[in-house]
């Protein structure tokens, strides 16, 4: 209860992002932090506050905060910044000029921001950000697929995947509002056979699209050519959740 209040007094807690034993909190206050989360929570609370610092984030709706190496990412209602100094100081990420409610640095040199108008992305080095594939409603989540050029977007108008980039998106199914986006592998399919699932968290519960193993084929991962249906049938498989494939509660 002492962790949860603490929590509660930062006003809404939109993401949170752990780093070593440091936690992030993005807040519609701002960014907050715990240097010793472990010991805080043992400590019941007790052992120290939230932290803040008063930066360009202070006061500002913070949506999401992303860490990639040494560095900082956080999509506010004013744009996308970068911290280099583990938070302490920020600086603006171009000029997307409109609110940003999910980050994605997991692209090497490019970055992702999802807004009310779609997904863009940002090169290191410009000054623009660029519009990517058509994707309706806010995008509240980027996920992305380390062994492929799969782009999972959830949104207020449902789930989308691109296979090339970002450059299309299709709808996968459904009109559920997708908050976040997990993706995982039991181990580096290029290696071998790899079990693989996309976790979807949705205004409705949590979703799940999975296949029972992964095969790197020259480059490509490719599904299994069948498996069983719901009455013991075989029916194709597609290459993780695609326009024709289907999410299961």
């Amino acid at each position: 209860k002492g962790v949860k209040g603490e929590i509660v007094t930062l006003g809404q807690v939109c993401d949170l992002v752990a780093n070593g034993d440091k936690l992030y909190a993005a807040t519609d206050r701002g960014l907050f932090y715990l240097d010793d989360v472990e010991g805080y929570i043992k400590s019941k609370g007790k052992s120290e506050a939230w932290k803040g610092w008063k930066n360009l984030l202070y006061g500002t709706v913070v949506n999401d905060v992303e860490i990639s190496g040494s560095n900082l990412y956080a999509g506010s209602a004013n744009g996308v910044f970068e911290s280099t100094d583990g938070g302490e100081n920020w600086s603006a990420v171009g000029n997307i000029g409109t609110a940003v409610y999910s980050v994605n640095a997991n692209l090497g040199s490019t970055l992702l921001a999802g807004t009310d108008n779609g997904v863009f992305s940002y090169v290191n080095g410009q000054t623009t950000w660029n519009a990517e594939g058509k994707v309706e409603g806010r995008v509240y989540s980027i996920a992305t697929d380390p062994y492929s050029d799969s782009i999972y977007i959830g949104s207020a108008n449902g789930f989308y995947v691109s296979r090339d980039g970002g450059i299309t998106f299709n709808k996968v199914s459904g009109d559920a509002v997708v908050r976040s986006i997990s993706v995982g592998y039991t181990a580096d399919p290029t290696q071998g056979k790899s079990a693989f699932a996309l976790y979807l968290a949705t205004e409705t519960g949590v979703m799940n699209a999975s296949l029972s193993e992964m095969i790197m084929n020259e480059g490509v991962i490719t599904p299994p050519v069948s498996t069983p249906g719901a009455e013991g049938t075989s029916r194709p498989v597609p290459t993780t959740p695609n326009a024709t494939g289907n999410v299961s509660q």
